[in-house]
């Protein structure tokens, strides 16, 4: 498990070691480039120092190079005026070469002026006339820098001034600025540990919360909801899930209540049919007036819950298919009319006149031809069932110009619908039929003006009621209208 969670850190440690690793990387390769710059610039500027002594010794050592021999040596006066030249240097030392090699004159340590100084690199590069410059180390490990330059007689190299100093004495200044960004490196780099540290539980917090809830929600606990917080990403993403959750919470209850009253509903027509199935096996067959009349009921419930079933059906269907749906242009007074016409029969029969208005323009919907006619035609049949013979039932036709939307309404004189069951109209199995008396034989589904608000909202429509007890009923469908055209 140890091994498991080292290779396969969380978020948290994942941006905590990025952020390491980056500002690691970063520190190191800007200190080094700092480093190595101002250690160059150091050396630079002692190379710079050391050539000018050793330039103007070497023009000064030229007068008193001419008459050098070895039985005339160097007059001790010189040795004078080279002392008080690098007087203010006295960590510069220096040492004459003569024309055979010979030490002429030094004030090096003796460590630095042995046999191999014919040998040396700067040496070499002086007597053929150039300046010559190296590294060198004393036997005690010492390191020292070296210029060697040629003095001049007649024009020719005669002899050759060589200066020394000590690298580390010089360069104090240097390694103190070294010292400084190591230090800064140091804190720097401490530094992006601590962003990258609140970076990534800024980060990974909202995200293990986000997950915690996830897993809540998961594990059945619907009103588990996250906490917007962090970015704004963050923020958004929990708002889209609480979104989420809170639509998945609403189905789901919406499903445990459409179960329950399914339930229920399929329920009392089995249970019907049961009870008269068990009257006729105790006997109401050998009555053949009780046995009709309990078969005819019977069959009322099976047609009953024959009606519900389908009405399940095409329910589900609608609102899974409702991305599927095929539109069409459609003439809703066109509609209306067809409407009227279907309708015309049923309503005689029911002793109602069936009226209609018509729109002065013929307003124009994109829509199925089927399902709009599905919505009318349950519209239709309620209005006819629930109004009293003598009574009237009217289509009407509506354009609004400003919302640019046609709506339909079915009107009728029939008992009206109180305001405490007017709200409830539209949900699934709701039926004012169990509370009011009906004028129709049969009662329905209760799954009629579900389905057909599922068909307005797949439309991008809107349905809805008008009504007083005892005054009728209005009710509603709305669609934006896209073409208008003059009627004739």
């Amino acid at each position: 498990m140890g091994l498991k969670s080292f290779f396969h850190p969380g978020l948290f440690r994942r941006i905590t070691l990025s952020y390491l690793f980056v500002g690691i990387l970063s520190v190191l390769v800007m200190a080094t480039l700092a480093i190595n710059a101002i250690l160059q610039n150091g050396l630079r500027e002692l190379e710079h120092s050391l050539e000018d002594y050793a330039f103007t010794l070497s023009n000064l050592l030229e007068d008193s190079m001419v008459n050098y021999s070895a039985e005339q040596p160097l007059d001790e006066q010189i040795a004078v005026s080279v002392d008080r030249y690098l007087s203010s240097r006295p960590d510069v030392t220096y040492t004459i070469i003569g024309p055979q090699g010979e030490i002429i004159l030094t004030t090096e340590d003796a460590s630095l002026v042995d046999q191999f100084i014919l040998q040396s690199v700067e040496y070499q590069q002086a007597l053929n006339g150039g300046e010559g410059e190296s590294f060198g180390r004393s036997d005690r490990g010492e390191q020292y820098f070296f210029v060697a330059v040629p003095i001049y007689t007649h024009g020719q190299t005669n002899s050759v001034l060589r200066l020394s100093i000590p690298v580390k004495s010089n360069m104090t200044q240097a390694y103190s600025t070294v010292w400084l960004i190591l230090i800064g490196a140091g804190l720097l780099l401490v530094g992006v540990v601590l962003i990258g540290w609140v970076s990534a539980k800024t980060l990974a917090a909202p995200i293990s919360s986000l997950t915690e809830v996830a897993e809540r929600f998961s594990r059945g606990e619907l009103d588990a909801r996250a906490e917007p917080e962090g970015p704004l990403e963050f923020v958004r993403l929990a708002h889209a899930f609480n979104q989420m959750a809170e639509r998945l919470q609403n189905n789901m209850d919406n499903l445990r209540g459409f179960v329950m009253n399914a339930s229920h509903e399929l329920r009392t027509p089995l249970t019907a049919i049961r009870l008269n199935l068990d009257a006729l096996q105790q006997g109401a067959l050998d009555e053949p007036e009780v046995a009709a009349r309990f078969l005819m009921k019977t069959q009322e419930e099976i047609d009953r819950l024959n009606r519900m079933v389908t009405d399940l059906l095409d329910l589900s269907r609608i609102e899974f298919n409702r991305d599927n749906i095929l539109f069409v242009a459609l003439d809703l007074n066109q509609i209306a009319k067809e409407a009227r016409q279907f309708w015309s029969a049923r309503s005689q029969q029911a002793g109602l006149e069936l009226r209609l208005i018509l729109s002065e323009h013929s307003p124009m919907v994109r829509a199925n031809e089927d399902q709009i006619n599905r919505v009318i035609n349950n519209l239709m049949d309620n209005a006819i069932k629930n109004t009293p013979e003598g009574g009237w039932v009217e289509i009407a036709v509506l354009y609004h110009p400003g919302l640019n939307t046609a709506r339909l309404e079915v009107r009728d004189s029939g008992r009206g619908i109180s305001p405490e069951h007017l709200d409830h109209v539209f949900e699934r199995f709701y039926r004012v039929e169990k509370t009011t008396p009906r004028y129709g034989k049969t009662m329905g589904s209760g799954l009629g003006l579900a389905i057909a608000r599922t068909i307005m909202e797949a439309h991008e429509g809107s349905i809805g009621a008008v009504s007083q007890l005892g005054q009728g009923s209005i009710f509603w469908i709305e669609l934006p209208a896209v073409v208008m055209k003059s009627s004739h």
